[in-house]
C-alpha cells in the first residue's frame, strides 16, 4: 500500500507543517533548558564539592568564580533561547486563555524562575556576587552562601521543570 504524504491531503498540509514547526520549537526549548539547568546542577552538585578540596579558601572562591564566569556566557544564550521558545509555545498553546487555575500558576512559576535567571545573568549578577562575596566576607562564609544560593535556584528550577513536563 502506498504511503500518503501531507501533499495528498491539501487541508492538512499547513496544519501538519505548523505542528512540526512547533515540535521543533519544543525540542529547542527543552534542549536549552537541559543545558542551562544541567549546568546549574553540575555547578551545585559537582563543582562546589570538588573545590572544597582546595586548601586555600581564596583559591576556592576564585576557582568557582572563574568556572561560573565561563559558564555564564553559555547560560545567557540558553536562557534567551528558553525564553523566546517559551513565549512562542505559550501563545501557540492558547496564551492566557489556554491556561487557567493551577495550570496558570504553573506557567507563572516557570516564568518567575526564568525571569530570576534572566535578571541575574543580564544585570544583577555582579550586585548579587558583591552581596554574597564581598571583600569583608570570610571565604568560607562566602562559599557557603554561594552553595546555598545555587541549591535554592536548582530546587526552584526542578519544580519549574516538573511543572513544564506536567503541562504538556
Amino acid at each position: 500500500m502506498a504511503r500518503l504524504s501531507g501533499h495528498d491531503h491539501p487541508g492538512r498540509t499547513s496544519q501538519w507543517k505548523r505542528r512540526r514547526r512547533m515540535d521543533i520549537v519544543l525540542i529547542i526549548h527543552v534542549l536549552s533548558i537541559v543545558l542551562w539547568i544541567g549546568g546549574v546542577a553540575f555547578a551545585t552538585m559537582i563543582i562546589f564539592p570538588t573545590i572544597q578540596r582546595i586548601e586555600d579558601p581564596i583559591a576556592r572562591i576564585q576557582t568557582f568564580l572563574g568556572i561560573e564566569r565561563r559558564f555564564s556566557r553559555f547560560a545567557k544564550v540558553y536562557v534567551v533561547i528558553a525564553g523566546l521558545t517559551g513565549i512562542l509555545l505559550f501563545f501557540r498553546w492558547g496564551g492566557f486563555q489556554g491556561f487557567g487555575g493551577v495550570y496558570l500558576f504553573m506557567v507563572g512559576f516557570k516564568f518567575f524562575v526564568w525571569l530570576s535567571f534572566f535578571i541575574l545573568l543580564f544585570g544583577a549578577e555582579k550586585r548579587l556576587m558583591n552581596l554574597l562575596v564581598s571583600q569583608q566576607t570570610p571565604p568560607e562564609k562566602a562559599l557557603r552562601r554561594l552553595t546555598i544560593f545555587h541549591w535554592v535556584m536548582l530546587v526552584l528550577s526542578g519544580v519549574a521543570i516538573t511543572f513544564g513536563v506536567s503541562l504538556r
